[in-house]
């Protein structure tokens, strides 16, 4: 996903993010319970400022015959029809509030990797909620601010037209840019001597960057770069890459899921439990019709702010897929943040067969063949499925026939699969250097039972 990009003037409202931070600090430890008052009073100041605010939000109350006031707690939401991306694109400026100059908004917008963008303001209680969320996560890893760190991104150097940049160090916020768009064979050792010379400890980045990252530095044989902890974000780290990515960089890989939108939010800590950051937004995880290839339910993904009053998103289906965990589910961490078993994958990320199944778990295929360095699946009618496979060395016969039976098993009978070898630039890429895992020309259809199982 794309991020919001920190500057050096957000850093300007130390007392709000000292105020967060510590609440956040207490938060992971505390039982819920005790501070639910807090998340209640954060969610009625962004239902205000919807209510009063933005004539979208108003117009929507109105037609769902629900004021502001009957909207106190995150149990009351669900009076609220769901807000999809077709809405917000529709809706547009409509959602934004009038006074969001007051709140010092900035424009943003989505990857669009299924073609579609989506516009959104980021103000600075959105701002501070981000540093402070990363603050969280990473110190459980260590990290502790003012601490080197390395970030994989394609953003910071399209927009500052410097395409082909390998790197551009910011001493203010002690990061080391990393161009994830212009990474090669050709040039992979520069971005090893801009770590080394910054001597970065951390590295963070989209999870097929990190990965292919790793593959060069293996490739080339660099192996003196060790660090204390790598952060994964915005696509679905199969064990098989993690494992490479743990090898090369000898650490442990800290996987999150979030939005630009910020409305979820989980987190993966050193022992391996995904928890869902409840002070960061509203979860709700309602029924659908997907499901694991094994039977177990999946869940949407519909979350609320608590933070952003410039385009409050109130009960927005983000399109995602979760597991969850059982209800008496506890982490070995102790934290008390509930958790999530896996999130898998997006509906974007699934692949509609001619007997009407969504199969989202084409993930897991690239985890059971070797040899495989980076894999697309395009549905190219209703009743074709081509795999394009970027193949490694190891990458022989028995691997291609290997990688269509797993296809062919999660697909069914239904569907064509056909196999094709290209090099790294054959898989098509967003803005941000992301791979999409799926691309279709089928429509893709969401199944959302009513009502809302698991709220959190």
């Amino acid at each position: 996903m794309p991020e919001i990009e920190f500057s050096l003037r957000d850093f300007f409202h130390p007392l709000a993010i000292g105020q967060l931070g510590r609440a956040f600090a207490r938060h992971q430890w505390e039982p819920e319970e005790s501070w639910r008052d807090w998340r209640e009073q954060r969610l009625r100041a962004v239902v205000h400022a919807a209510a009063t605010q933005c004539d979208g939000w108003r117009e929507r109350f109105e037609r769902a015959g629900v004021r502001a006031a009957d909207l106190r707690t995150p149990a009351d939401l669900a009076r609220l029809p769901l807000l999809s991306k077709d809405d917000v694109r529709t809706l547009g400026a409509r959602l934004h509030a009038r006074d969001a100059a007051a709140h010092q908004a900035r424009p943003s917008f989505t990857s669009g990797t299924t073609g579609h963008p989506v516009a959104f303001l980021v103000d600075r209680h959105a701002r501070v909620l981000e540093f402070v969320y990363y603050w969280r996560h990473w110190s459980w890893a260590g990290f502790r601010l003012g601490q080197r760190f390395a970030q994989l991104n394609a953003h910071h150097f399209l927009h500052r037209g410097r395409h082909a940049q390998v790197a551009r160090w910011q001493p203010h916020l002690r990061r080391l840019m990393l161009n994830s768009a212009a990474l090669s064979r050709a040039n992979v050792k520069e971005y090893a001597a801009a770590m080394r010379a910054q001597r970065v400890r951390f590295l963070k980045g989209l999870a097929s960057p990190l990965y292919f990252l790793a593959l060069l530095f293996e490739e080339h044989g660099i192996r003196d770069l060790k660090l204390q902890a790598l952060f994964s974000t915005g696509e679905n780290l199969v064990p098989a890459r993690r494992a490479v990515m743990e090898r090369v960089f000898g650490c442990r890989v800290l996987d999150s899921y979030g939005l630009l939108e910020q409305v979820a939010s989980v987190s993966e800590c050193l022992e391996g439990g995904y928890h869902v950051n409840s002070d960061y937004c509203h979860h709700e995880f309602l029924p659908t019709a997907f499901a694991t290839p094994d039977g177990r339910p999946l869940h949407a993904i519909v979350g609320t702010s608590l933070h952003n009053r410039s385009m409050p998103l109130l009960r927005y289906d983000v399109g995602d897929l979760v597991e969850l965990a059982p209800p008496d589910a506890r982490c070995p961490c102790g934290r008390s943040l509930p958790l999530v078993k896996a999130i898998h994958g997006r509906t974007e990320d699934a692949v509609v067969t001619p007997d009407g199944r969504c199969v989202t778990a084409l993930f897991v295929v690239p985890d059971l063949v070797d040899g495989v360095v980076g894999v697309q699946f395009v549905q190219e009618e209703a009743a074709a499925l081509c795999i394009r496979v970027v193949p490694g060395p190891a990458f022989d016969a028995t691997h291609r026939r290997d990688f269509i039976a797993w296809a062919e098993r999660l697909v069914g009978p239904t569907m064509r699969v056909r196999l094709e070898e290209v090099a790294p630039d054959g898989l098509k890429r967003g803005p941000t250097g992301k791979v999409p895992l799926v691309l279709s020309n089928v429509p893709r259809a969401r199944a959302i039972a009513s009502g809302s199982e698991t709220a959190l």
